[in-house]
């Protein structure tokens, strides 16, 4: 009977992060390239670094997210129905907030289920998560 060999792995070792982006020269030949079209494309390569500068400028002003204290409209409809009537259900709520939705947004009950569809592509939300976000200002009113 043979014995199978057993293959050894090779040790691993660490490489510099240079080398890795170095591989083959490819940065080298990255950053030529981007010198040619910036030497010959000037006033559109310039207009790009303008665009990536004015994005990042634009981005900036969203890093600290919403100021604290501000929920959504769906949430400030909630809000304000469990204050006047703290004992509703869900499906009750659902139908009062349902008859006069917050502006932008409308209450669907289709084959495709319950949702709220609002303004824009983010900002809809399911019967489940509306069941969820009632339970949490269920719980803030009892704080």
């Amino acid at each position: 009977m043979s014995r199978m060999s057993k293959k050894k792995t090779p040790k691993q070792t660490s490489i510099p992060l240079g080398a890795l982006l170095d591989r083959d020269g490819e940065l080298a030949r990255h950053l030529k390239a981007e010198h040619r079209f910036a030497e010959n494309n000037p006033k559109l390569y310039g207009a790009l670094l303008d665009m990536m500068s004015d994005g990042a400028a634009h981005g900036r002003k969203f890093i600290t997210g919403r100021k604290s204290g501000t929920v959504s409209p769906i949430r400030k409809a909630i809000q304000k129905a469990l204050k006047a009537n703290p004992t509703l259900k869900n499906a009750q709520l659902w139908m009062q907030i349902g008859k006069a939705p917050p502006k932008g947004y409308t209450f669907q009950d289709n084959r495709i289920g319950k949702y709220i569809e609002g303004q824009s592509a983010g900002s809809n939300m399911g019967y489940d998560r509306f069941c969820n976000v009632a339970a949490e200002e269920r719980k803030a009113l009892k704080e």
